[in-house]
């Protein structure tokens, strides 16, 4: 065979090889479960063909705390350059412990990784300390119960540990709660670790001293609602960040028999809002806010409309009898019943819409009716551009007739409860705490 076709052969070869694809094994596995149980093993019966250039890989993940050990794995295609297997311990005894393996191989098939063997240590590393510390021990996908086992720490740990690894990437977008023994106190049970394989982790913790606070989200309207007071009462509950406050908030608007209350509780920074009320109006349309910020767990537990709730008289028709059509709507464009007589003080008819944005809302609110003179432009805010935790900007005109509810209230916040129908007058005098 002459050199110049082994040559040609050889490059076939080399050709043929760089533009195949792999095919490897495909899936991912989270199991949580006593020590007693493991290791474990699994099977993959799916696989899937890479692209070209990529190749095969495989990740372990085990967190052990206390009796209790997560096992998460990966295996799939990967764009990553090949490497041997390597094991790393991200977090090493005492208290909640971190490893990890992972390799990256380019034949197909390579990533047959089907126990947790290559992590596994028949005895746990960590030795009770008697008398020591007792801390709460955990690992969930859902929540941990507010009265978790508690496990006598080992020698070397002085803090409970309570806080989520997210996980994203591989397949997987998943929450794990974690709790148990740590030497220090903070969010640093992952040591600045940010990937493992294709698992992106990031973490999220209670820091010492964070308040927790009740979390909600109101949304109540209808015609005339003010006179029966409505429960401002939240079930769920959050924990803040370090160096966040309590806060609820409750913005009230009306126009002519029209109403809606949007009220919000939960966490805030203090530097990003301030106890507080605003009030535009009477005559024509009312707005009115009121912000608390409290510095105690659970301290944002106003349960009623009762303490802050004023009647307003009807007020007088406006000589001349101008008349404007009335509504308040979530929304980008609200329907109008007969027009109203406007009341003194008034003197032309108004069509907005505020953008509201924050406190676990997102919405468009549109409003018409009577409002009184503004010789500078359209607006009813003026230099308002916050209610508490509620960023606000407003867009005042005449709206096209063929824009419809386009824009609903978006709510960003899981377990936040929802009401309807009732309304609250804000202006007067408000409570003191």
């Amino acid at each position: 065979m002459s050199p110049q076709l082994l040559f040609w052969l050889l490059g076939g070869a080399l050709m043929l090889s760089s533009t195949t694809a792999l095919v490897c094994h495909k899936g991912y596995l989270i199991h949580i479960a006593n020590r007693s149980e493991f290791p474990i093993r699994w099977s993959v019966n799916l696989n899937e063909t890479c692209q070209i250039g990529e190749r095969c890989q495989e990740t372990l993940i085990l967190l052990e705390s206390g009796h209790q050990v997560t096992a998460i794995t990966n295996q799939g295609c990967t764009s990553a350059q090949a490497h041997e297997s390597k094991d790393i311990q991200h977090r090493a005894p005492p208290g909640v412990t971190i490893a990890s393996f992972t390799k990256v191989c380019q034949s197909d098939l390579c990533n047959d990784l089907d126990s947790t063997v290559p992590l596994w240590t028949i005895e746990p590393t960590d030795l009770p300390a008697p008398g020591g510390l007792q801390c709460p021990v955990c690992m969930s996908l859902r929540s941990c119960p507010a009265r978790a086992s508690l496990v006598t720490c080992p020698a070397g740990t002085a803090h409970c540990y309570s806080g989520t690894i997210h996980l994203l990437g591989g397949d997987l977008s998943h929450s794990l709660k974690v709790q148990g023994c740590v030497p220090q106190d903070g969010c640093q049970l992952l040591n600045g670790t940010q990937t493992i394989g294709p698992i992106a982790l990031r973490e999220s913790c209670q820091a010492s001293g964070a308040l927790t606070c009740y979390q909600g989200l109101f949304i109540y309207f209808g015609k005339n609602l003010r006179e029966q007071p409505k429960s401002l009462a939240a079930e769920s509950e959050v924990t803040c960040e370090a160096g966040e406050v309590c806060h609820e908030t409750v913005l009230f608007i009306e126009s002519g028999p029209d109403s809606i209350i949007l009220g919000s509780k939960g966490c805030i920074r203090p530097e990003s809002a301030a106890s507080s009320s605003t009030e535009i109006g009477p005559p024509g349309i009312i707005i009115a806010s009121y912000t608390r910020l409290c510095n105690s767990s659970m301290c944002n537990n106003i349960s009623s409309t009762a303490s802050i709730l004023k009647q307003s008289p009807p007020a007088d028709a406006a000589p001349g009898n101008l008349l404007c059509p009335t509504c308040v709507t979530l929304g980008s464009f609200c329907f109008t019943g007969p027009l109203l007589a406007c009341p003194k003080g008034t003197s032309r008819c108004y069509e907005g819409t505020l953008q509201l944005s924050g406190g676990g809302l997102s919405s468009d609110l549109t409003i018409r009716g009577c409002a009184p003179p503004n010789p500078r432009d359209c607006r009813l805010l003026g230099k308002t551009q916050a209610f508490g935790p509620i960023a606000v900007s407003e867009d005042c005109g005449q709206q096209s007739k063929d824009q419809f509810f386009n824009r609903v209230s978006a709510i960003t916040a899981q377990a936040w409860g929802v009401g309807a129908a009732f309304l609250l007058g804000l202006w007067g005098n408000l409570p003191q705490f």
